[in-house]
């Protein structure tokens, strides 16, 4: 009898390894993808505190109460209609700070990519823009800040990071 090339135990064998090379591979894989998303936000995030401070230097040192708010609003002497971004999601409007194009949710391009207030509701990749007054107190759209705080959400859950303009 011809002795065959390659036995059935070494075929298990390859088999095996192949496998376990294979449940090790695809949970990195999948957590590579979620570290690269979460990293898009934190970018989102440096972004609209970009957008915030450009802001600031227009409007004579106010913050933006919210993402809607016009520089004409928080100083009314100058009449540029400039926002943060004007809209949740892009499109965004010709006078938002942030035109680009490429910011968007990263989890899912038809959730919100930025909202006011605080983290309310657990939106996975959306980025949060919560102004207050000298008081601590928060401040709605259309009214002038003077602290800022930046929050992101990741996959369902707050970023421990977070942007401000607070000195601590």
């Amino acid at each position: 009898m011809k002795k065959s090339p390659i036995t059935l135990k070494e075929i298990v064998i390859a088999l095996f390894i192949v496998l376990a090379l294979v449940v090790i591979a695809i949970p990195n894989y999948i957590t590579s993808r979620d570290r690269a998303k979460i990293a898009e936000v934190k970018s989102n995030m440096h972004t609209i505190q970009l957008a915030a401070e450009d802001f600031s230097t227009m409007a004579e040192g106010c913050y933006p109460g919210g993402i809607k708010t016009t520089i004409h609003q928080v100083w009314p002497p100058l009449l540029l209609d400039y926002c943060i971004a004007g809209a949740e999601r892009p499109p965004f409007p010709s006078n938002a700070l942030i035109s680009k194009l490429e910011f968007q949710n990263p989890f899912c391009y038809y959730f919100p990519a930025i909202k006011n207030g605080r983290i309310a509701s657990r939106e996975k990749g959306c980025v949060y823009y919560c102004a207050y007054d000298q008081n601590g107190n928060v401040v709605g759209e259309g009214e002038a800040a003077v602290i800022y705080e930046i929050r992101g959400v990741g996959r369902g859950i707050p970023l421990t990071f977070m942007l401000s303009n607070r000195e601590e």
